[in-house]
């Protein structure tokens, strides 16, 4: 068993190498905007994708109109019993994240509101309804979530798995999937060095 999983982690390490290799740089894009109107929070979460340790990984997406100001990528710290409790593991994760982000634009004067996006149903009811109901064994450090969004300062909407953009960050996906979903997010693959690149 020990021997597989190394050899799976080897295969994942070379795809990631070929993959550099081909694409040396890659940019991202803020493209002009006169206004925006909400800052959109994107979830998604792999659950117990880590072979050895059973853990779920939480991918988030943070835009700011159309333009990604963070994308994160971690394995979580508690394991999740089902997909739907791991959705809402990253759905509590995100919304931290998302709320400091509106703190620190309301220092500067910007107002808007937090649109949360999940293709999961089942983490969206857990994170839209007012207590644990039949998922006790969730710890109520992680409720306050629910509260966030009772209380409107976050707005939650399912959306399908196919345009969830934190599906980039969860999960192993073929180039086509992949290169569509950079895109959205307004990345770009670009050949040779910048021009204001250190020399080597």
């Amino acid at each position: 068993m020990h021997a597989q999983t190394q050899t799976k982690e080897e295969d994942r390490r070379k795809r990631g190498v070929r993959y550099l290799r081909s694409h040396p740089r890659m940019i991202l894009l803020f493209p002009n905007q006169k206004q925006f109107t909400s800052l959109e929070l994107w979830v998604d979460a792999d659950h117990a994708g880590c072979i050895r340790s059973r853990k779920s990984t939480t991918g988030t997406v943070l835009q700011l109109g159309r333009c990604t100001i963070r994308t994160t990528c971690k394995s979580q710290a508690v394991i999740a019993l089902s997909s739907g409790e791991a959705e809402y593991y990253g759905l509590v994760s995100g919304l931290c994240q998302a709320l400091g982000e509106q703190s620190q634009l309301r220092d500067w004067g910007v107002h808007v509101p937090i649109i949360g996006r999940m293709d999961a149903t089942t983490g969206l009811s857990i994170g839209s309804r007012h207590g644990l109901g039949k998922v006790k064994h969730i710890d109520t450090v992680f409720v306050w979530s629910q509260d966030a969004v009772l209380t409107g300062k976050a707005k939650l909407y399912n959306k399908s798995t196919q345009e969830m953009l934190a599906d980039l960050f969860t999960k192993p996906l073929d180039a086509g999937r992949m290169k569509m979903l950079l895109e959205k997010l307004n990345y770009r693959f670009c050949g040779g060095r910048h021009h204001l690149a250190l020399g080597a």
